[in-house]
């Protein structure tokens, strides 16, 4: 009850404190299709961000009156998340480790980074949301030994999909999991392989469906490999190779970048070389797909002209992501009001239901008080996140995978599989940043759960009680 408590509280009273969505500079991307939708009716999916997130402003605007719902209700999908986790948990960890649990859970309750993102107009709650219930749901097929779970899981997996492609892996790793542990039965196995597959197919029919209402049909514009370029445009070949046109276009932008002080992937994506290659080949008739390839093959190419300094590059993003990402700048702060406020006042959508006036007047006022020390105090609470959860989360993971038995080595095959998978997506495509981490935040939870409740059955077994995780057993065909 008090983990409930500590979890509902800490976001009513930051709702209390700042009763608006915070802003960034990609959220028109994602409003601008909602807001269509709201006033004509009309649904149209943005080609860079997709119909997930854009549908869930729209059903919350329009449903409750105001885009500020979307944050009250992406503050309810972060507390539901938290409560799956911690169901989770439990299954596997047991009655006898209530009270190691419960210290967990109420750190987690109070964590600010899953707060700080469900007050911020931007697809990372759904993401922690869709991942949560993803693992949440699997455990549940796996422990209680029912397939008809994996209906949740394919669906939840295929959302997050659909809202950005980070759990890319995790598909593979539950039907080759399945087949392979459960091939003593292997009728069951294609069984469980097969509802999962229809179940991760449906989201994706829907949106489909959805899009063929829309009046204008715009190509896709993958982000892959512009993102990549982001973080090695540095090392472009101008001299030699393909597209020399192009790089000598491009030259002079890519020069000034490199003499730069502080490298930011962003200037490189949004002001200068992308840009202008969009222009140049939307001058010859080709499309964002052909940008993003194109992108591609310029970052493979530096990549393979200068190895040792891209290696140099990941290490340092790899120590980024390992040790100072989940501990990286708050939006929560006067710095990041200021910022939301001039994003804001340079907005050219002045739609009546944003109220631009009055959100900058909210941001003034929170900006100029001192009324969040409270609130600073209480996420400070949150120690399990406090030393180096990333590190620890990587060196527990293989530990936990070997110690486990039964379906339960499957299930933490998978969490090592889309962990591993997101560190590795960070040090050379992504930037390392705290909010890229969220999606992967529930599986760092599990595993430095364990690792407490584990080191807490030591020290209560020394004393005569036992507080240990309790095994799953194979569960083969009755799943």
């Amino acid at each position: 009850m008090l983990v409930i408590v500590a979890t509902l509280g800490i976001r009513l009273y930051l709702i209390h404190l700042l009763p608006i969505a915070l802003w960034s500079k990609d959220t028109s991307s994602y409003i601008g299709s909602a807001l269509t939708w709201v006033h004509s009716g009309v649904w149209e999916s943005d080609p860079r961000r997709g119909a997930i997130y854009s549908l869930f402003i729209g059903l919350c605007t329009k449903g409750l009156g105001s885009v500020h719902a979307v944050m009250v209700c992406q503050h309810v999908l972060g507390a539901l998340a938290i409560f799956a986790t911690l169901a989770a948990a439990r299954c596997w960890l047991g009655k006898k480790a209530a009270v190691p649990l419960a210290l967990c859970g109420l750190a987690y309750g109070i964590f600010d980074l899953p707060i700080h993102l469900e007050h911020l107009l931007r697809n990372e709650t759904l993401l922690f949301f869709f991942g949560s219930l993803t693992f949440a749901s699997w455990l549940l097929a796996l422990h209680r030994g029912q397939a008809r779970w994996l209906w949740i899981t394919g669906i939840s997996a295929a959302l997050l999909t659909l809202t950005k492609n980070v759990y890319a892996p995790f598909p593979l790793l539950l039907v080759g999991g399945h087949l392979f542990f459960f091939r003593a039965d292997l009728r069951a196995a294609l069984k469980q392989v097969m509802i999962f597959a229809v179940a991760f197919a449906l989201p994706f029919a829907g949106v489909k469906a959805l899009d063929s209402f829309s009046p204008r049909k715009a190509p896709p514009a993958p982000q892959d490999g512009i993102l990549f370029y982001g973080r090695t445009a540095q090392f472009t070949v101008l001299d030699g190779g393909r597209h020399p046109e192009i790089k000598a276009a491009i030259r002079q932008e890519v020069e000034d970048y490199r003499k730069l002080p502080k490298r930011d992937n962003n200037i490189v994506i949004h002001r200068t070389v992308v840009p202008h290659l969009q222009r140049i080949l939307s001058a010859e008739g080709k499309l964002p797909a052909d940008v993003n390839r194109l992108c591609w093959e310029l970052g493979v190419e530096g990549v393979k002209a200068n190895p040792e300094a891209y290696l140099r590059q990941v290490r340092g993003d790899l120590y980024q992501v390992l040790f100072t990402c989940i501990r990286g700048s708050s939006t929560i702060s006067k710095q990041g009001f200021k910022s939301v406020k001039k994003t804001l006042e340079t907005l050219e959508n002045q739609d009546p239901l944003l109220d631009i006036p009055g959100m900058i007047h909210q941001l003034s006022e929170a900006a100029r008080g001192g009324k969040f020390g409270v609130y600073y105090n209480l996420v400070a609470l949150s120690w399990l996140f406090h030393l180096v959860p990333a590190v620890l989360t990587t060196l527990l993971l293989p530990c936990f995978f070997w110690r486990a038995r039964g379906a339960l080595r499957l299930w933490w095959f998978g969490l090592a599989g889309v962990w591993f998978f997101n560190v590795v997506l960070l040090c050379t495509v992504g930037r390392p940043l705290n909010r890229y981490l969220i999606p992967v935040v529930p599986i760092m939870f599990w595993t430095l759960s364990a690792g407490f409740v584990f080191l807490w059955g030591c020290l209560s077994a020394r004393f005569g009680s036992q507080a240990t995780p309790e095994r799953l057993e194979p569960i083969g065909k009755t799943v």
